[in-house]
């Protein structure tokens, strides 16, 4: 699951790039940041969001129900606006004592995602224990090892549980509040990469999509999901028939929306 650390940024970004991961989690954010951030009345949002989906060759009348429960609780989730985690020297020296470089890099991951929580709420809390956490760790794990390995940091008291037993989310007990920061993280992604990245060892951030990779080649400059994808040039055209304007192959021809071009090839 990606975790966006700055919800303006990325909504301002998807709607310059159009680029997104999920179409869902881009229409819930856009609908917060035109409700939040631009003050938009409900039929501007709507309208906004229309062409949206229809630039993403989504039915409008098939988001129409959800659109309209998005709005409604758009106040009820606050944009997060956080630019960058400072790591200090203090909660580098608690890591450095975590047993193992696969044990530090989920320590790290545990104290950059609980600080993020500290920052939006004042507590520490990691919610997800389970198997995203220690992948964005970077970290192979099986079940039962990752029970043992939260274990051992709960018994070395760098982090505490839930009072509930069915709650499985752990609290950070090394946050720094005071100390200077020696290490800042801009991205929750990667975060077991980002790590071995400040002890020296050889990460390379894609040029294309920002992820931290190893490089197999000198001058390489791109992940592997990237590697070797060259974006289609596109350009911006108003749609003869509704007026909508979409974002189409520079070379392409075609004048109609993907709605309208879907409505004119049934009637034909």
């Amino acid at each position: 699951m990606n975790i966006i650390m700055n919800e303006v940024k990325e909504a301002e970004k998807i709607i310059k790039t159009n680029k997104y991961e999920k179409l869902s989690s881009a229409v819930s954010l856009l609908v917060r940041y035109y409700v939040q951030i631009e003050g938009l009345k409900n039929a501007e949002v709507k309208d906004k969001m229309k062409k949206f989906l229809v630039l993403n060759h989504e039915e409008y009348d098939y988001w129409e129900q959800s659109l309209n429960k998005m709005i409604k609780n758009a106040d009820k989730f606050p944009l997060c606006q956080i630019d960058e985690i400072p790591i200090t020297q203090k909660e580098i020296d608690v890591i450095y004592k975590a047993g193992s470089e696969k044990k530090e890099k989920i320590l790290f991951t545990f104290l950059v995602l609980g600080k993020f929580k500290w920052m939006k709420s004042g507590k520490a809390w990691v919610n997800d224990t389970g198997a995203s956490t220690f992948k964005r760790a970077n970290a192979e794990t099986r079940v039962d090892e990752r029970d043992y390995i939260i274990k051992d940091f709960y018994e070395a008291n760098y982090i505490s549980y839930a009072k509930s037993p069915m709650n499985m989310s752990i609290h950070v007990d090394f946050i720094d509040e005071d100390g200077d920061p020696v290490l800042i993280v801009k991205d929750l992604r990667e975060l077991g990469f980002r790590w071995l990245k400040y002890k020296g060892q050889k990460y390379v951030e894609c040029q294309d999509c920002g992820s931290l990779f190893k490089p197999t080649a000198m001058n390489a400059c791109y992940c592997k999901n990237c590697r070797g994808y060259i974006p289609l040039k596109t350009k911006m055209v108003e749609c003869k028939d509704c007026g909508t304007n979409f974002e189409t192959p520079a070379k392409s021809s075609g004048k109609r929306c993907p709605l309208c071009r879907r409505i004119y090839n049934n009637e034909r």
